[in-house]
C-alpha cells in the first residue's frame, strides 16, 4: 500500500536528481584546454645566480618600468636665532644642550613593565586569598548551619519520643 502511494514521488525524485547529475557531468567536469597561466607574487629567495645583487629581479609579464632615482643629499638650512641677549651672544647658544646618556629608554620601559607585572600579580594574588578566605568563611557558616539544624532535628525527635512515651506510660 504504501509503496502505490509514493511510487510517482520516488519515481519523480529519482528522473529529477539524475537529470542535475548528468547536467553535472555534461557541463561540470570539463578541464579548460590549454591549462590558464600561473599567476602569483615573484619571490626571490636569493638561492640562485639571480638572487645576487642589490636588486630585485623583476618578472618579464609584470615589470613596471624601471626609474632609477638618485638621491640627493639635504642639508637643513641654517635657522639663525633672533633673539639675542645684551652681551650679543644669541639665548640658543647661552642654553647647554639636553640629553639623554643616562639610561636607555628601552631598559627604562622594560623595568616599568616587569614593576607593573609583579605588581599585577602581587594585587591578584592578595585576591585570590580574599577569595579563598570568603569560601573557607562561607564553607565553614555552612557547616555551623548544618551542624545547628542536625542538633535541632535531634531535639525535636528527643521531644517528640519523650512525649509518646508520656502517653504510652498514661
Amino acid at each position: 500500500m504504501v509503496w502505490k502511494k509514493n511510487t510517482r514521488g520516488l519515481a519523480g525524485t529519482i528522473i529529477f536528481h539524475g537529470g542535475l547529475i548528468a547536467l553535472m557531468i555534461v557541463l561540470g567536469f570539463k578541464a579548460p584546454f590549454p591549462p590558464p597561466a600561473e599567476e602569483g607574487i615573484l619571490v626571490n629567495f636569493g638561492t640562485n645566480e639571480e638572487g645576487a645583487g642589490f636588486f630585485e629581479p623583476q618578472h618579464q609579464e609584470y615589470a613596471p618600468p624601471v626609474v632609477e632615482r638618485q638621491q640627493e643629499e639635504i642639508t637643513p638650512p641654517v635657522v639663525k636665532d633672533p633673539v639675542e641677549d645684551l652681551s650679543g651672544n644669541s639665548k640658543r647658544e647661552a642654553e647647554d644642550l639636553m640629553t639623554q646618556d643616562i639610561e636607555d629608554a628601552a631598559a627604562v620601559n622594560a623595568q616599568k613593565n616587569r614593576e607593573e607585572e609583579l605588581e599585577k600579580k602581587r594585587i591578584e594574588d592578595a585576591r585570590q586569598k580574599e577569595l579563598d578566605r570568603q569560601r573557607q568563611a562561607e564553607l565553614e557558616k555552612k557547616r555551623i548551619e548544618e551542624e545547628r539544624s542536625r542538633q535541632e532535628e535531634m531535639e525535636r525527635k528527643r521531644i517528640e519520643e519523650e512525649e509518646r512515651q508520656r502517653k504510652a506510660q498514661q
